[in-house]
């Protein structure tokens, strides 16, 4: 497996320095992360070590529809001097860009795992991910003229996707605590890496 698109390989420098070194690149969703996060994961260490990587989980993740803030709760949740809700011409612009660019507005599939989240998420105004309830008030990837609401991810939502526990406590205004979330390592991926890496340890 080789080095990330555009970035040197820091493996054989490792090696000569005397590490033992391996890269793989995991999937967050095979761990329980409602996300598809594909990352390059390296592990070194000063001695001969065979390393542990581990197993994808059994199942599925949850999908998003398992933990979607319902409107009101959504309205509720307060993002600094965000509104996460969409006026009906910038629901319309979207719906447009939707159309006419489908890569770059999409639309969360409430019955998948997300795609990946990133950092400027909110800067974005959400644009790689927004929520929309169809006529009826039931969540679609595939909204029409007539939906009822498109709003960006909520606080408890983007936690969500990235596993954080629900309560847990950010520190900053709204755009830094976006931005924190979206760069972290999701902890569930990371807890897997950590048992099995201490499995080879012990």
């Amino acid at each position: 497996m080789g080095p990330p698109r555009g970035s040197a390989d820091p493996l054989p420098r490792m090696q000569e320095a005397g590490y033992s070194a391996e890269r793989r690149i995991l999937d967050a969703a095979d761990h329980g992360v409602p996300q598809q996060r594909r990352r390059t994961i390296i592990l070194a260490a000063k001695a001969p070590l065979t390393f542990g990587w581990p197993a994808p989980a059994a199942g599925r993740p949850p999908c998003f529809r398992a933990f979607a803030l319902g409107d009101e709760e959504a309205r509720a949740s307060t993002v600094g001097a965000y509104n996460l809700f969409m006026t009906p011409e910038k629901a319309a612009y979207y719906l447009k860009r939707k159309r006419e660019r489908p890569g770059y507005t999409r639309f969360v599939d409430p019955d998948a795992v997300c795609s990946t989240l990133r950092a400027g998420y909110l800067k974005s105004r959400g644009a790689e991910a927004l929520v929309a309830r169809d006529a009826a008030g039931e969540l679609t990837a595939t909204p029409g003229e007539d939906c009822c609401s498109i709003r960006m991810l909520a606080l408890a939502e983007v936690m969500a996707i990235q596993s954080f526990p629900p309560g847990y406590k950010w520190k900053g205004p709204a755009g830094a605590v976006y931005q924190q979330i979206g760069n972290a390592v999701p902890p569930k991926l990371a807890e897997a890496l950590g048992h099995s890496i201490a499995s080879r340890m012990a």
